[in-house]
């Protein structure tokens, strides 16, 4: 079964993260990267897809005011 959970200090995310380097996936494979370079921005939330209670991917959107005030990116 798949879930969608928000991206939070209490989720053990060692698996996701070790997986995502092992296959080479940069942005992927630590806090750092997939979620504290959004502290920087206004807004942002970051989502983490579970398969069968193992986090497969994630998902992230933040502000992107050089394209307005109510302007978002996307990441997948």
């Amino acid at each position: 079964m798949y879930q969608l959970r928000d991206c939070s200090e209490d989720l053990d995310l060692t698996y996701f993260y070790n997986e995502a380097e092992k296959r080479g996936y940069v942005n992927n494979s630590s806090q750092k990267v997939l979620v504290d370079c959004f502290r920087r921005e206004e807004r942002y939330k970051v989502w983490i897809l579970y398969k069968d209670d193992l986090p497969i991917g994630s998902v992230a959107s933040h502000t992107l005011p050089e394209l307005g005030p109510n302007s978002y990116r996307i990441c997948a």
